[in-house]
């Protein structure tokens, strides 16, 4: 998996979880087409994507959902070009 932190927005507090989950997650399987999702916040009322994270096809992109939903963020729905998803904390 593949991830990219915006340094413009200050990341929250749980994103020291998703960073740990990243650096220890392991895919031994072929990966597949890109799904691309996005981990968004509220910046002085407006609604940005501060991480990136690109799973290799559904193999890595299912755990990757069932993690963000365990930490409490849901699908918010928002379509966002370029992105399968974008994951915030309600």
């Amino acid at each position: 998996m593949k991830t990219k932190l915006d340094s413009s927005y200050k990341a929250p507090e749980f994103d020291t979880k998703i960073a740990d989950w990243l650096s220890t997650f392991k895919n031994d399987m072929w990966g597949g087409p890109p799904r691309t999702f996005g981990i968004g916040i509220e910046v002085e009322g407006v609604k940005v994507v501060y991480r990136v994270i690109e799973a290799s096809g559904m193999q890595e992109a299912m755990p990757l959902i069932q993690f963000l939903h365990s930490i409490g963020l849901q699908d918010s729905r928002a379509r966002v070009r370029g992105l399968d998803g974008v994951f915030v904390m309600p």
